[in-house]
């Protein structure tokens, strides 16, 4: 069989037939040419505004005519953004007039003003805009998402911001000069920014917000207002030829896509096809956030950076839909609360950040404050203002966006969290400390994932993430850099045998799910030991199971074991003669195990790695010591010794947002032998030293927990 048929009984039995039957109608019209002749390319001035009216409208009254929206420019705005007013915000603001754009949230990149929109940022790629979006197979390792992130028209968010701040035209004037070589750049249909629907929703948010922002400018400017007014129409037009695209992708596609729909035809009901564009947004909207959030308030895709996106993309289109009077559904809005109440539960209340699980690529698609890209306060204070009735932080920058949203930056902070640690749908249990906590990934898929990290684990301290998922970086690259952080390799977990435990069916998928099984947690009566354990299966038939202890305080235990009988090989050296001539092969296995670490002053002696913290040391020791185990940094061996084995590149690596990488520490530790095999990792955190303490092992059959020993 070849790879492609082997895989497609299990993508029938993961991914449903319905998805699958979406996805090959959206290929047949792609293939047959049904799709460019359903969106035939022309351009902008061949479809003036008059083409898109209503008979009952006319140019004159919709260039001056604004629905209810979050807010209101000039009416008192200004003085209820003083407070937010930043040194940063003008700085960026600035530095896009200058032609250089901070891409998902990174450092600033000279992109020019205006722009090259067919060069891919960050290389030396580029990609004509001249043929009909369905022509365009970009050539491997050259990144759509990197092109597509200034077309997503951020800057625009930046800019308005700015102007509502100072008044200063000069941020005006830029927004229409971007927009304008934007639009030329690309006429409707034409170049890869046309070829994703999702793309068209989102910079639809962006010109929506210019229509408001912009609106004393745009009196005295009518061409301009024309220039919005009949994008917003192309862009609206542009997504339901390709909705059973996003219907098919069950996930963030089409829940952007619904809610660009829904805006457009919900706040300019003067065009022809309104109220059609309204209908079938809301009608989507409606079910994908009822469909894609779990009752845990997990979400679909399991990345917390998409999480993010679904949750902004929720709270756009709920509050529109309050501020118009047709609120959505209870249902909805239920799962938007759980969706907040969830990432609040993960969130670190001093900086914002949480664990940077799944793929992440940089989206932030509403940018409405100054905070720092990987700072979740903005959106989850709005949203607890709007869905749990209580600001969920204190007072602060990330208040600004519920401004932008129509939601008061006052009112008590209820920053209680959760008690709840475990959230079995979204495949998330914690174990929480005074000064650390634990959060294990351990999921039974209800949907396809996009990264093998089953088991991984991430440990937190004074607000530090200490051991890190080390994010996406890239989709696509040259080797090894292509989406080489997706895989189990890459992740704070056990490998067996150096082989991936699901079959890596494309940028976005795993098929031949390995469905991990929650054992269990204990807890010490006075709350001075707390264990989970979990499990999942791996290649050759062995099983991986992790146990995490917290004990005392400021010590970590994590014990994983490699359990069960699977194809058997040579043992190195065997082949000793048993009875009359007959060799004997030993079931022989070798784990691997992971630690991808914050990069802070380091020593390695005698095995044991010590990374110095501003609050004190971290101590992390592998036992036992008799298998290989060395530190990376960069991509490089900095300590320790290891056979060679997989590319050792990409290691020393994490990626805190799309685009860029950074150093950080990678702790391998290798262990070879008949089954079980068993690697424990010490962790002791601060100065304080630990209680003397030991663990012994037990059955699962016999008890549901290994048996622990904890003693003065």
């Amino acid at each position: 069989m070849t790879s492609r048929s082997r895989l497609l009984i299990p993508a029938l039995r993961e991914l449903g037939f319905g998805a699958l039957h979406k996805y090959a109608a959206y290929q047949l019209a792609l293939r047959s040419g049904l799709l460019r002749r359903r969106t035939v390319r022309y351009r902008w001035s061949e479809r003036p505004l008059e083409t898109w009216l209503s008979p009952e409208y006319s140019p004159e009254q919709v260039l001056t005519s604004r629905e209810p929206f979050f807010y209101e420019a000039g009416n008192g705005l200004q003085e209820t953004l003083r407070p937010f007013a930043s040194e940063d915000l003008r700085q960026e603001a600035d530095e896009i007039l200058d032609g250089k754009i901070r891409l998902f949230g990174g450092p600033p990149v000279p992109l020019g003003n205006p722009p090259d929109w067919g060069k891919i940022p960050l290389t030396s790629d580029s990609l004509s805009l001249d043929k009909h979006w369905t022509e365009y197979e970009p050539e491997k390792g050259k990144d759509l998402r990197l092109l597509w992130e200034p077309a997503r028209f951020g800057w625009a968010f930046t800019l308005c911001r700015a102007y509502q701040f100072t008044g200063d035209p000069r941020y005006a004037a830029g927004v229409f000069d971007l927009l304008s070589s934007w639009l030329e750049s690309n006429q409707p249909n034409s170049g890869p920014h046309w070829i994703s629907g999702q793309e068209s929703a989102l910079r639809i948010l962006a010109l929506i917000n210019m229509w408001y922002a912009l609106a004393e400018p745009l009196e005295t400017s009518p061409m301009r207002a024309r220039d919005i007014l009949i994008a917003l129409a192309v862009h609206a037009e542009r997504i339901p030829p390709t909705l059973s695209y996003a219907r098919a992708q069950r996930n963030n596609h089409l829940l952007t896509e619904a809610v660009g729909l829904y805006s457009v035809g919900l706040l300019m009901p003067w065009y022809e096809r309104s109220t059609e564009w309204k209908r079938l947004g809301r009608r989507w909207l409606v079910r994908a956030l009822e469909d894609q959030i779990f009752e845990d308030g997990g979400y679909i895709q399991y990345s917390t950076n998409y999480q993010r996106l679904a949750l902004s993309a929720g709270l756009w289109a709920a509050r529109l839909a309050e501020i118009h009077g047709e609120p959505l559904p209870g249902s909805s809005l239920d799962a938007l609360r759980k969706m907040t109440e969830f990432l609040l539960s993960l969130t670190d209340p001093q900086n914002g950040t949480l664990p940077n699980w799944g793929h992440n690529d940089g989206s932030n698609i509403l940018p409405l404050s100054s905070c720092q890209h990987g700072d979740y306060r903005p959106v989850l204070q709005a949203a607890g203002r709007a869905f749990t009735g209580a600001p969920a932080f204190g007072p602060g920058p990330w208040d600004e966006m519920s401004v932008w949203l129509g939601l008061p930056a006052e009112g008590k902070a209820d920053i209680r969290r959760s008690n709840k640690s475990d959230f079995p749908h979204a495949g998330i249990y914690l174990v929480q400390g005074e000064t650390s906590w634990s959060a294990l990934r351990c999921v039974r898929y209800a949907a396809r994932p996009a990264h093998s990290d089953q088991l991984h684990l991430d440990l937190w301290w004074n607000h530090d993430n200490i051991a890190h998922d080390a994010g996406t970086y890239l989709y696509a690259a040259s080797p090894p850099w292509e989406n080489a952080f997706a895989g189990a390799l890459a992740h704070n977990s056990l490998v067996a045998d150096g082989r991936e435990v699901m079959d890596r069916a494309g940028k976005f998928l795993w098929l031949n799910w390995s469905n991990a099984r929650f054992l269990g947690r204990w807890q010490a009566e006075d709350g001075s030991v707390q264990t989970m354990a979990a499990e999942h299966p791996m290649r050759n038939g062995v099983t991986h199971r992790r146990s995490v202890v917290h004990a005392g305080g400021s010590l970590w235990v994590v014990m994983d074991e490699l359990l069960g009988r699977g194809a058997t090989s040579p043992r190195p050296g065997a082949g000793a003669q048993a009875g009359a001539g007959k060799s004997v092969s030993v079931e022989w296995h070798r784990a691997r195990l992971a630690w991808s670490l914050i990069d802070w002053p380091w020593e390695f002696e005698a095995q044991s790695l010590t990374l110095q913290g501003e609050a004190g040391p971290v101590r992390l020791r592998v036992t036992p010591a008799m298998g290989d185990i060395a530190v990376y940094r960069a991509g490089e061996r900095v300590a320790g010794e290891m056979q060679p084995s997989e590319n050792p590149a990409v290691l020393g690596w994490w990626s805190p947002t799309y685009g860029y990488k950074e150093p950080a520490l990678t702790l391998v530790a290798t262990l070879e032998g008949e089954l079980p095999l068993r690697l424990t990792s010490w962790w002791r955190l601060g100065n304080v030293d630990p209680k003397d303490f030991s663990l012994e092992w037990g059955s699962l059959q016999e008890d549901p927990l290994l048996a622990f020993l904890s003693k003065e």
